[in-house]
C-alpha cells in the first residue's frame, strides 16, 4: 500500500491503551469533543416543534429527546461561525431505539442546507457534517418516520462535535478551483483528505509530449470504516478534464476493495486536470493519489510465467525439499507435481484437493485435506487419512511435527492424526474467516483472516498487519517479512489485475504493490534448492476464485532476481539427519528431532532407524 496519509484532528487527543477503550475513544471523537459517556446530554424541552421554541444545543455538546408520537418535531439551534464544521452524529437504531430519524439542517438565512435521512455508513442513523458558510444561527430539525416506532422506546441522542479539517501539506488547502490547482508530479503520491464532507480536490498533470496516463487512488479501510453499514460502501471518484472536455470518469463503490485507477490519453503537451474525491468525506476519509506516464512497476515486476497448464481452481502451491512444486486439482482428483522450470506431471490420483490445504512435514511427506479427510502422502504418492475434517482454508506444519487445520477453527493434530486442540475464539474474534496459515522462521504462527494478518499465540490474536482488502495467502521470508497476495484492484474497474505487497516483520509497508499478477494471486510459497534450503525465488498461482477460466490456472514467479532474503525455515533434509547423528545436538533442535521419530520409527528418540525411513522416503534407498 501507499504511505498512510495523516489522519482527522480531534480537539482534545485520547489515548487509551485496551482495544476496547480505544473504540470508545473513537466513538468518542466522533459524539464531542470529551470522551464517551462523560457528560449527560442536555434533554428537550416540549414545546420545541418550531424554529422560535427550538432548544439550545452547542458545538461540542450532545442532546437527547424522544419522538413522542408520529407527528412529533424537534428543534435545535445552535451558534457557528463562518468555517466552523457543524458535524452531526444521531444515535438512536445503533442503541436499539425504535425512532427511525430524520434530519433537516436550516441555515441563517432560512434556506435548508442539508437533509439526511439515513440508511447510509451509519446504518438507520443518519449524519451530518457541514461547513458553516455565513455566521449565525442553524437550526436542526429532528423528526421519526411515521410508520417507525413512537413513545418513550422512540429515543435518541444527537452529538455535536466541534470538528477540523487536518492540515495535509502535500495538499495545501483551499485546492478546489483550477487557480489553486495542486501540481501532481509523475511518480510522486500525493497525501490528502476528502474533508470536509463533499470536498472536492484538484490537481494538475503537466504533460510534455502525448501519452498515456494512469491515475490511482488508493483509500486505505475506507471500505471498512467504523460503523458502516455494508449495504452502502463509501465511494470514490476521480475526474479527468482537459482545458474544455471532460476525458474520463470514474466512480467506483469500495466495498473490499482499496485501490481504483483511470487512465486517458493526453494526446498533447499541456495540463490536465484531476477530481479526486470520497464520499462520505470527512476528517476520517484519507487517500492517496498518484499518477504515472505508463503502469507503476514494483520490484517484482513483470511477473513470469512457469506453467499455464495447471488446474483452474488450483489455489495453493506446497514446496518439497527437493525444490519441485505441488499443486492440487480439486477437479481432476489429483495433485500435479511441477519442477521450478514448469515441467508438469501427476502425483497422486484419487484425492479431490478443492480446498487451499497442501504442506509439507521436514520428512518430506505431503499432507492434503480434501473430501472431508486429512491424507498424509508420502514421497512415492502412497497416502493414508491420518483425520475427518469437514474443510479446510489453510495448512501448516509446526516445527514440531505437529499439523495444523484453519476449519471453523484452528485445528492442531498430532504427525499421527491425533487431535490435540481445537481453538474457535481469540481476543473476541471468530476464526471462522480464516483465510491461510503459516509458520515464520522463528516457529511464530501467523493466520489471516479476512484483510488482516495476526499473530496466534496460546489461543489469542494479535494484528501484525491489517489494510488489505482481501488477503489470498501469505509467504514469511527468512527475516520474518510478509509478501501478501490479495485482489488488488477492482475487477470491472477497468479489467482484472492482482497485486503482492511487501510488508516488514512488524507489519510496515515496505513496498505496495512489489508485484502486480494478471488476474488474482491466490497462492504463495518461496522455492527451494534441491537439497531442501529455502532460495530467493517467490512462487504464485494466478487465478479468478469461483469462475472456471477458458484457460487453465497460471503457475508464475516474480521477476527473477527480485527476491533479496531467501524464503523460511528451513526444513530437514536427509544430509542435515544424517549430520547430526554425527554431531549430536548441534544441527537439530530438539522439535525437529522429535518429528523425525513421529515420522519415523516412532520408538522416543531420534535415531538411525528414522534416518534410514528418511533416506528410503527420499528415493536414497530402496
Amino acid at each position: 500500500m501507499f504511505p498512510a496519509a495523516p489522519q482527522g484532528v480531534p480537539d482534545r487527543p485520547c489515548i487509551l491503551p485496551t482495544p476496547f477503550a480505544a473504540l470508545l475513544c473513537l466513538l468518542a471523537s466522533l459524539s464531542g469533543a470529551a470522551p464517551l459517556f462523560s457528560q449527560d446530554p442536555i434533554p428537550e424541552s416540549e414545546p420545541n416543534d418550531s424554529i422560535a421554541t427550538a432548544d439550545t444545543a452547542v458545538l461540542g455538546g450532545r442532546v437527547s429527546g424522544h419522538s413522542d408520537a408520529a407527528n412529533d418535531v424537534d428543534y435545535w439551534v445552535l451558534e457557528a461561525r463562518a468555517g466552523d464544521t457543524i458535524y452531526v452524529d444521531v444515535d438512536a437504531s445503533e442503541f436499539h431505539s425504535t425512532m427511525v430519524p430524520g434530519l433537516l439542517l436550516t441555515g441563517p438565512d432560512g434556506a435548508s442546507v442539508w437533509r439526511d435521512y439515513g440508511d447510509g455508513w451509519d446504518g438507520e442513523d443518519p449524519y451530518i457534517e457541514y461547513v458553516a458558510r455565513k455566521s449565525g444561527a442553524y437550526y436542526l430539525r429532528i423528526t421519526g418516520k411515521t410508520e417507525a416506532g413512537h413513545g418513550a422506546s422512540a429515543f435518541y441522542t444527537i452529538n455535536f462535535r466541534r470538528a477540523r479539517c487536518p492540515v495535509v501539506s502535500s495538499e495545501h488547502e483551499p485546492n478546489n478551483t483550477r487557480a489553486t490547482a495542486r501540481a501532481l508530479a509523475l511518480q510522486s503520491p500525493v497525501n490528502a483528505v476528502s474533508c470536509p464532507n463533499g470536498d472536492a480536490d484538484l490537481y494538475v498533470v503537466d504533460v510534455t509530449h502525448p501519452s498515456r496516463i494512469n491515475v490511482e487512488m488508493f483509500t486505505p479501510e475506507q471500505w471498512q470504516p467504523v460503523l458502516h453499514d455494508p449495504r452502502y460502501p463509501p465511494v470514490s471518484s476521480l475526474r479527468v478534464y482537459s482545458d474544455t472536455a471532460l476525458l474520463a470518469s470514474k466512480d467506483w463503490r469500495m466495498a473490499r476493495k482499496d485501490s481504483m485507477r483511470l487512465g486517458f490519453d493526453a494526446d498533447k503537451p499541456g495540463s490536465y486536470y484531476v477530481i479526486a474525491r470520497t464520499s462520505p468525506g470527512g476528517f476520517r476519509f484519507t487517500y492517496t493519489l498518484r499518477a504515472s506516464e505508463t503502469l507503476y512497476h514494483g520490484p517484482g515486476d513483470p511477473v513470469v510465467t512457469i506453467t499455464d497448464n495447471v488446474g483452474p481452481y488450483s489455489r495453493d502451491i506446497a514446496v518439497s525439499t527437493t525444490g519441485d512444486l505441488y499443486v492440487p486439482d480439486g477437479p481432476g482428483q489429483r495433485i500435479l507435481k511441477v519442477t521450478p522450470t514448469g515441467v508438469v506431471t501427476e502425483f497422486v490420483t484419487g484425492i479431490g484437493v478443492v480446498q487451499d490445504a497442501l504442506a509439507f512435514d521436514a520428512a518430506g511427506n505431503l499432507y492434503a485435506v480434501g473430501g472431508g479427510s486429512l491424507y498424509r502422502i508420502t514421497p512415492d504418492g502412497h497416502y493414508t487419512v491420518l483425520a475427518h475434517v469437514l474443510t479446510a482454508w489453510g495448512l501448516a506444519i509446526g516445527p514440531d511435527g505437529s499439523i495444523w487445520v484453519a476449519e471453523s477453527g484452528l485445528l492442531r493434530y498430532s504427525p499421527t492424526g491425533r487431535l490435540l486442540t481445537s481453538s474457535g475464539l481469540s481476543s473476541g474474534t471468530a476464526l471462522g474467516g480464516i483465510r491461510a496459515v503459516a509458520f515464520s522462521p522463528t516457529g511464530q504462527l501467523y493466520v489471516a483472516y479476512d484483510a488482516t494478518i495476526y499473530r496466534f499465540t496460546d489461543g489469542r490474536l494479535e494484528a501484525v498487519l491489517h489494510d488489505e482488502p482481501w488477503i489470498h495467502r501469505f509467504a514469511i521470508d527468512s527475516a520474518g517479512r510478509f509478501y501478501v497476495s490479495s485482489e488488488g484492484f477492482p475487477i470491472g474497474a477497468y479489467g482484472r489485475e492482482g497485486r503482492i505487497d511487501l510488508f516488514a516483520a512488524d507489519g510496515t509497508v515496505l513496498q505496495s504493490p512489489f508485484a502486480r499478477t494478471p488476474v488474482m494471486p491466490t497462492a504463495l510459497a518461496f522455492g527451494r534448492n534441491s537439497d531442501g534450503t529455502p532460495n530467493r525465488r517467490l512462487f504464485f498461482i494466478d487465478g479468478h476464485l469461483g469462475e472456471v477460466r477458458p484457460g487453465l490456472a497460471t503457475l508464475g514467479e516474480v521477476k527473477p532476481g527480485s527476491i533479496d532474503i531467501p524464503g523460511g525455515r528451513d526444513p530437514i533434509a536427509s544430509e542435515r539427519a544424517m549430520r547430526e547423528l554425527l554431531h549430536p545436538g548441534s544441527v537439530l533442535t530438539p522439535e525437529e528431532r522429535a518429528a523425525l521419530d513421529a515420522s519415523g520409527n516412532r520408538n522416543g528418540r531420534y535415531d538411525i532407524g528414522d534416518v534410514r525411513l528418511l533416506l528410503t522416503r527420499a528415493g536414497a534407498l530402496p
